[in-house]
């Protein structure tokens, strides 16, 4: 008799049409995991569908329907449990804090955070069922914080906390949580990005207070382009903690995270303002 095949682990990736979502799909595809990719629309999952050992399904982390009806999907595609989830759907609100409206600020938290919440919340009976590991896609923007991007690092440093007490709420169900902090990373988010012309400040009766971030921003935008890691620099760094026993529970990814973080640990704040504000002034 043939020996039989070990069943493979299955993971589920959120926000996997481009990006470090896809970089994820695949990489872990090609070492023989069985891949769930999920996007909000189905057509921009193309690529992937034609890929073995990869299926798609279509998710709006923003809606309670929409996530519930990953349940019976699971169930049928991995009776086994999940091996794995990646919360990688995000977007970047831009703009500074006192021109964005609440709505505003509330569509970022809704992605960003209670997104996360609501598709782990559903999925964990699964997670413990398979033994897994939820690894979410966090940012540098998590532990060090800029002008012009108030809400995302928001809604970051509100998935950081989050995403510590859940592991710390699990520790005896055998679900383990990894936050994963890249840089900048080669991806569709450049396209959406910060504010790059003075009318997308709006006609806040403010906006003209905040002229002078638009040039610096323009610049910020160009230099971390520039030094952008492909995605798949994360992608390896995802795939490990899943394999891991033991992975770190907070991993920086690039040169520039790493720095950032530790400028931020170890310099004062009140002088990291400053240099800020000289930056500012400067345009660059």
């Amino acid at each position: 008799m043939s020996p039989v095949s070990a069943i493979p682990k299955t993971l589920l990736i959120t926000g996997a049409s481009s990006g470090i979502g896809e970089a994820c799909a695949r990489w872990s595809a090609a070492r023989g995991w069985r891949v769930l990719a999920t996007a909000r629309q189905p057509s921009d999952l193309g690529s992937l569908a034609r890929v073995q050992g990869i299926q798609i399904h279509d998710l709006d982390v923003t809606q309670e329907a929409s996530v519930a009806a990953l349940q019976p999907w699971i169930q049928a595609v991995a009776p086994e449990g999940l091996g794995g989830l990646v919360n990688n759907a995000g977007i970047a609100v831009p703009g500074p804090l006192e021109i964005l409206n609440s709505d505003e600020l509330q569509h970022q938290l809704e992605v960003n955070v209670l997104g996360v919440h609501r598709v782990t919340q559903a999925l964990l009976p699964a997670l413990r069922q398979g033994q897994g590991k939820v690894i979410n896609i966090s940012s540098m923007a998590g532990r060090v914080a800029g002008p012009m991007l108030g809400a995302y690092h928001a809604s970051k440093w509100a998935l950081e906390g989050m995403t510590e007490a859940w592991r710390r709420e699990t520790l005896a169900q055998g679900v383990d949580f990894v936050l994963v902090e890249p840089g900048a990373i080669q991806s569709r988010i450049w396209d959406k990005g910060p504010p790059t012309s003075d009318t997308s400040l709006g006609d806040h009766p403010e906006s003209a207070q905040y002229r002078s971030l638009v040039p610096w921003m323009m610049r910020q935008v160009q230099l971390a382009k520039n030094r952008a890691l492909p995605a798949e620099a994360v992608a390896r760094v995802v795939h490990h903690s899943l394999i891991s026993s033991k992975p770190k529970a907070r991993i920086l990814v690039g040169k520039d995270a790493k720095l950032a973080v530790r400028l931020a640990r170890y310099l004062p704040t009140r002088w990291l303002d400053r240099q800020i504000a000289k930056s500012i002034r400067r345009g660059s």
